[in-house]
């Protein structure tokens, strides 16, 4: 026989609502994604995707698997998944867009860099 707590544990994960976007934005991690993916949108309009060379395709398979683990991630964790993410493509970001993403968020991202770099 479960027991309550395991029932509750198990009733929550089948009852997943989809949080908003509003919602969505408002944790770390994904406002990163969120930034990011709204200057790919721009680059692609503008066609430099074509000019550069850049991999779309793997951009988009990269963040529908960020999308599948966003729901299981600690804020601190997607935090530094996004910056792995923003680091991944760090020489296609305009630098001083990379550090309005920081002020955004009130995070000091560049010292997770630096600690993620060494």
């Amino acid at each position: 026989m479960l027991s309550k707590r395991t029932k509750k544990l198990v009733v929550n994960s089948r009852n997943v609502r989809e949080k908003s976007e509003e919602e969505k934005v408002k944790r770390p991690g994904y406002a990163c994604i969120w930034f990011y993916k709204h200057k790919r949108e721009k680059m692609k309009s503008a066609n430099i995707d074509e000019e550069n060379g850049l991999n779309t395709t793997g951009e988009k398979d990269l963040m529908e698997h960020i999308k599948d683990k966003y729901h299981s991630l600690s804020d601190k964790q997607e935090l530094m998944f996004a910056c792995m993410l923003l680091l991944k493509y760090y020489i296609y970001i305009n630098y001083i867009y990379f550090f309005s993403i920081t002020q955004y968020l009130g995070y000091n991202l560049h010292s997770y860099v630096i600690d993620m770099s060494i």
